[in-house]
């Protein structure tokens, strides 16, 4: 029964880290894609508007360059990725559980200036 407590605690643990980092990951990836910004949207005084072509390129080349696997989509004014990753149990193997789908989703939008803290 010990095991099985640790096995939660430290597997349990995991999980929540690694749901974290994936989240993490995607707001870089979003963000990233978010710097696609079509310039004639600004030159017009229209405002930031996104290129979703380039935006979905910038983002899913964030992710091949970090080795993420994910999805990205994208519209005028913002950009969204998914990253799906898996994550192995240590000790809750031995329990018959293995591993686990994690994922993690961001949405970027472009600023014009400092938005502030």
């Amino acid at each position: 029964i010990i095991f099985a407590v640790a096995g939660l605690v430290f597997d349990g643990g995991t999980l929540i880290a690694g749901k974290r980092d994936a989240i993490n990951d995607a707001e870089e990836a979003a963000r990233a894609g978010a710097q696609a910004i079509d310039a004639g949207s600004v030159l017009t005084g229209a405002g930031p508007h996104l290129d979703p072509t380039a935006a979905i390129a910038r983002a899913e080349q964030f992710l091949a360059t970090n080795g993420w696997s994910g999805t990205a989509t994208a519209d005028n004014t913002s950009v969204t990725v998914t990253i799906t990753r898996q994550q192995p149990m240590t000790f809750l193997q031995t329990f018959g559980l293995g591993e686990r789908t994690i994922t993690g989703t961001a949405t970027a939008r472009p600023q014009q200036g400092f938005a502030g803290p």
